[in-house]
């Protein structure tokens, strides 16, 4: 069974497809461009990531301030002076994290933008950009996918977003973006359909920012590519795993610079940075990987990009699957608390 099928049949909560907006012109006329808003994306997301990693001491109305501005930056298209001296801030994480990142930046960047030139097969375009992403030993990430257990088994786990709650569901709310934005562009054809698309789910990406219950408001889940991007995993299962493995790994990032005092923060990140860049370390099956991603919850997860879902597809909740009887799985050389 494919998994775009299989996708299909564990979201039998669906209403209707979502109608084209209205005036969508042709071809590249989208209200949005969707590679300049993932680049819009980036930058906030740089910003958590180089606030957090900067010295300077976050206040306790750190989470509030910063948000509204993250927030605004991205319903107004244009990042503020605060939001983009933090972004400049993410060279200050340890050891080559920052440049780990950069690289897989360029590579999301890379993709965007072949699947909007694509009016056919993406495929082959994606094969060579998934290659020359892998050539840079020490920086890219496997094509292969790790194992979720350690987001949940690391010494560091759960940290963020259990302290800065409304930040985490921002950034998953961005992740949402990010995969969900390569459903049109990978299943709709060129033109108007593919531009009401596109437009369709980046209002549904901005009505995300705010706090409540998903698909609706920020995601509780972090969302992955089998469940919120099948046409991708369709056209490129590699690239779909390197954005997975990229998430993964800048949700463990952050958790180590959540958590005060750890007595060595450069050991710690460069341990996560060592496990994540280990193409065998960690590694599961990409049909585990598959049904992981689905009983997470595509509800949970911010729903389907281009379909109203009322209510979960689920019926119990996911993190008890990765919370191991035996040894966990932690990242080799993670210092302790």
């Amino acid at each position: 069974m494919s998994l775009r099928r299989t996708a299909a049949l564990a979201t039998p909560l669906l209403l209707a497809l979502v109608s084209p907006a209205a005036g969508a012109g042709q071809e590249g006329d989208a209200a949005v461009d969707a590679a300049e808003f993932v680049r819009l994306l980036d930058v906030a997301h740089d910003a958590v990531l180089g606030a957090f990693a900067s010295a300077t001491r976050l206040g306790p109305d750190f989470e509030g301030t910063f948000l509204q501005d993250l927030a605004a930056g991205m319903r107004e298209g244009n990042t503020s002076a605060r939001v983009n001296d933090a972004a400049r801030r993410l060279d200050e994480l340890d050891g080559r994290a920052a440049q780990v990142i950069r690289h897989g930046r360029a590579f999301r960047h890379d993709l965007v933008s072949i699947l909007v030139a694509s009016d056919g097969d993406p495929g082959p375009a994606l094969e060579v950009s998934v290659q020359r992403y892998l050539a840079r030993a020490g920086l890219a990430l496997p094509a292969e996918p790790k194992n979720m257990d350690v987001l949940y088994d690391h010494d560091a786990a759960l940290a963020f977003r259990t302290r800065y709650p409304r930040l985490s569901g921002f950034l998953w709310a961005g992740q949402w973006y990010r995969l969900a934005v390569t459903e049109p562009l990978t299943d709709l054809a060129p033109g108007a359909e593919r531009a009401a698309g596109v437009d369709t789910v980046t209002a549904r990406y901005l009505a995300k920012l705010t706090e409540g219950d998903p698909p609706a408001a920020f995601p509780t889940e972090l969302p992955l590519a089998p469940a919120i991007a099948p046409g991708l995993v369709w056209a490129s299962t590699e690239a779909a795993t390197i954005l997975d493995n990229l998430a993964m790994f800048e949700e463990v990032l952050l958790d180590i610079l959540a958590v005060a005092p750890i007595r060595d923060r450069a050991a710690a990140i460069g341990a996560a940075v060592d496990f994540f860049t280990d193409p065998a370390e960690g590694i599961t099956d990409r049909y585990e990987w598959e049904i992981m991603a689905l009983r997470h919850g595509i509800f949970f997860q911010g729903g389907l990009p281009l379909a109203v879902m009322t209510e979960s597809e689920r019926n119990m909740h996911s993190h008890g699957m990765h919370m191991r009887s035996g040894a966990p799985l932690v990242i080799p050389g993670m210092i302790g608390r």
